[in-house]
């Protein structure tokens, strides 16, 4: 039984907050309207029957199901998780291309890594080459590089490319920016995200994630989940109205009802980056009022107004493309409101959201070259093809990181003589929060993040090795073998303190 009396009543969005967890957008929408504040808002049970949360091939169709299916006919695996699936073929890549290295040395500023690998045109190197072991050499830093310099090399080139112009960050992801802001002609833009998609590839297969935090959104513009909408459609000359009249076509074309499922599908994508703008179009979408006169049991056939009160806010809210349409598909009435049938509203925000965070400014010139980076040219499409968006970026977030996790992926030498040390250790990290356990992996290691396997790759473990030293000096890694040294501190409070000095560090191989 669920109590559902128990779920708030969220008056912004003026629906039941529903418990956190992986639950699909049409799903979420049905329970919301059978959990209406007002009862005479809630569906008629012949609505309910034809909602699209029960229409089936939508729904295997997002969450990666029938892609699968349609994977196995074809004679590709299925795997009941396919995260793992990704995880072992990017285990197989690894070891085809080991001992496989570049001929030159990579010579690299720590400060201009993103510039320097988006300028050296990898999208012209074979697979061998971007897959390889490369040799890398960081400009007036000691080190010699046995694998610990290229994780940290991907770990600066992620980092510097999330801060660049062309993304934009909204909360806690980042999206694709327009390319005349971020100042890139087209063949630029077109070498910048087929190099960052080769370093994700890269990344998975040599560190089992990547360090970014794209969001799920590209990852599905980039195979094809999310269509185009207007000014991006293909075939056609850019329109004089901003696309209106094309808006038109394809919403007779496409459905009021596919609008309604996209739109909740992207507006949850909004909600893990930022629920504040997730929460303002909810606010729009309430504003709405259906005509009690109205018949019918598809939300197509249904007679819907906006208070003339609310009109003005909405025109600040909304691109004027997008409050244009709303206009020109409402009719107005005496009084100042607007009135529509069917999902006019449903498509409004769905194209204000795409052209905020999706379409225009030559992003999907930059999804195509991102997919064909990830992809090898299409070598590696198999690859990720069965993969949802958020299934891609749950494989490169990594697990999880916990004290348990990582403790889990060490090793201590000697393993005897040292149990007061090694529980101090231990300790330590059980004290560390999620951020300092990333900067600990960092340090360690190169890259601050654990595959969802919750393993490093080929079973790695990281060696905490106690050297007799003076008990001043600060733990030092040596990220090519895996290695923490770690002078054999009496005081468990001095270690903890001592390995936060050394884990903050601002150059981690000049430590080593």
């Amino acid at each position: 039984a669920v109590d559902v009396s128990s779920w708030p009543y969220d008056e912004v969005r003026q629906l039941r907050r529903l418990p956190d967890g992986d639950l699909d957008v049409d799903v979420a929408d049905l329970l919301q309207a059978t959990l209406a504040h007002e009862p005479e808002a809630r569906p008629s049970a012949d609505e309910v029957s034809l909602h699209s949360a029960l229409q089936g091939m939508s729904f295997l169709r997002r969450r990666g199901v029938l892609m699968s299916a349609l994977g196995d006919e074809s004679g590709g695996r299925v795997s009941a998780k396919p995260v793992e699936r990704v995880l072992a073929e990017a285990q197989q890549l690894r070891e085809d291309y080991r001992g496989k290295q570049l001929d030159n040395t990579l010579m690299l500023t720590r400060a201009e890594v993103f510039d320097s690998l988006t300028k050296a045109k990898l999208h012209e190197w074979s697979e061998a080459q971007v897959l390889g072991e490369w040799r890398i050499s960081l400009n007036d830093e000691s080190g010699v590089d046995g694998g610990g310099l290229r994780r940290e090399v991907m770990t600066l080139f992620f980092e510097q490319f999330e801060a660049s112009g062309c993304v934009s960050s909204e909360g806690q992801a980042i999206f694709v920016a327009h390319r005349q802001r971020a100042g890139q002609s087209p063949q630029q833009w077109r070498q910048i995200w087929e190099c960052v998609g080769a370093l994700i590839l890269r990344s998975v297969v040599h560190c089992g994630n990547a360090p970014l935090a794209l969001s799920s959104a590209v990852f599905d513009c980039a195979f094809g989940r999310f269509k185009r909408l207007p000014p991006d459609l293909k075939a056609e000359p850019m329109p004089a109205d901003g696309g209106v009249a094309q808006l038109k076509k394809l919403r007779a074309s496409e459905g009021d009802v596919w609008a309604r499922s996209t739109l909740l599908e992207l507006l949850a994508r909004v909600r893990r980056a930022d629920p504040q703008k997730e929460s303002s179009y909810r606010w729009m979408l309430a504003q709405r009022q259906r005509d009690a006169a109205s018949t019918g049991t598809t939300m197509d056939a249904g007679i819907f107004s906006i208070g003339s009160d609310t009109l003005e806010t909405f025109r600040s809210m909304l691109l004027p493309c997008c409050y244009t349409f709303l206009h020109d598909s409402s009719t107005v009435l005496p009084d100042g409101s607007w009135t529509h049938r069917g999902g006019v509203l449903e498509w409004t925000l769905l194209w204000d959201l795409y052209l905020k965070y999706l379409g225009d400014g030559d992003r999907w010139l930059a999804y195509e070259s991102l997919r064909d980076g990830l992809t090898a040219r299409g070598r590696r499409w198999d690859m990720w093809a069965l993969l949802t968006g958020d299934q891609m970026v749950q494989l490169l977030e990594g697990a999880p990181l916990t004290p348990a996790s990582i403790i889990s992926n060490l090793e201590f030498k000697p393993n005897y003589g040292y149990d007061v040390q090694i529980q101090a250790f231990k300790n330590a990290l059980e004290r560390f929060s999620s951020d300092e356990l990333s900067s600990f992996l960092r340090f360690s290691t190169g890259i601050g993040k654990l595959p969802a396997s919750r393993r490093f790759p080929a079973g790695q473990k990281l060696t905490i090795r106690f050297m007799p030293d003076n008990l001043d000096r600060l733990p030092s890694a040596h990220t090519c073998f895996w290695t923490v040294d770690l002078p054999p501190y009496e005081d468990p409070e001095d270690l903890a303190s001592k390995l936060r000095l050394a884990i903050a560090a601002p150059q981690p191989f000049a430590l080593s």
